[in-house]
C-alpha cells in the first residue's frame, strides 16, 4: 500500500514519495533474499550440499549500496513537517 500512496502522490512522485517507494523495495528485497536462504536451509540440511546454492542465492541477490539513512530522513523530515503521514491515505 505505501507504493500505492506514493505513485498516487498529488504532482507525481516527489522525493519524498520517492523515498518511500524506494525503501519499501529495499526492505523488500532485503525479506525475500533472508526467506530464500532460509528455506534453502531447511531443504538442504546437508552443510556441503547447502553451500553451492547459497552462493549461487549471493550471486543472485546482488545488492546495490543504498542510502537508506538519507532516504529514512526525507520521509522523516517531511512527516515532522506535516504533522502526520506526509503522503495522502486514499
Amino acid at each position: 500500500s505505501a507504493v500505492a500512496r506514493a505513485l498516487q502522490a498529488p504532482g507525481g512522485a516527489g522525493p519524498v514519495a520517492e523515498a518511500c517507494v524506494r525503501l519499501h523495495a529495499l526492505e523488500a528485497h532485503e525479506r525475500a533474499v533472508a526467506a530464500a536462504r532460509r528455506a534453502v536451509r531447511a531443504a538442504v540440511p546437508d552443510a556441503a550440499a547447502c553451500r553451492p546454492l547459497l552462493r549461487s542465492l549471493r550471486l543472485l541477490a546482488d545488492d546495490e549500496p543504498a542510502d537508506t539513512v538519507s532516504m529514512r530522513e526525507t520521509i522523516v523530515e517531511a512527516t515532522l513537517r506535516a504533522g502526520k503521514y506526509p503522503l495522502p491515505m486514499e
